[in-house]
């Protein structure tokens, strides 16, 4: 299911980053994931986004470029309910997987970046601030003409 797959991504990411870089997934069981990653999309929450790219970003594996690919183009579908957690989870792995070795980095489409600023924009006033701290780091990170031109 797809909170399931979320969720085993998660786990993965969250076992790499105690595990240190030397650890890493079977290759097999990455593309499983992505494959079945890539056939629930259409029922991927803004949790179930965020934490897939949260995923993808801690464990920068080539397997997993097609998934990196749809959770992009589902990200804009899911933002208006993203909480502030969820959109600065998604800031720092969109700016991980920006900056990764070319084998594992992903371009992110500049649509996907306007739209999650105007996320966080429009809730920068209920962030806390790990939300700051993650968001700002991203914008650090991040190439200078995405993250200049507010608008605002």
């Amino acid at each position: 299911d797809t909170q399931g797959v979320a969720s085993v991504l998660h786990s993965l990411g969250t076992l790499r980053t105690n595990q240190g870089a030397t650890w890493a997934p079977r290759k097999q069981t990455l593309k499983a994931l992505a494959t079945k990653g890539i056939q629930a999309m259409h029922n991927f929450t803004a949790r179930d986004v965020a934490n897939s790219l949260w995923a993808c970003a801690r464990l920068l594996h080539e397997s997993l470029r097609p998934l990196n690919k749809r959770l992009l183009d589902h990200l804009p579908l899911v933002l208006a309910s993203a909480n502030e957690q969820e959109i600065a989870s998604c800031f720092w792995a969109l700016a991980t997987l920006q900056s990764a070795e070319p084998a594992c980095s992903h371009e992110v489409p500049p649509h996907v970046y306007n739209e999650l600023r105007n996320a966080a924009l429009s809730r920068v006033d209920s962030f806390n601030s790990q939300n700051v701290s993650n968001t700002l780091w991203a914008l650090g990170k991040l190439p200078r003409d995405r993250n200049m031109n507010t608008g605002q």
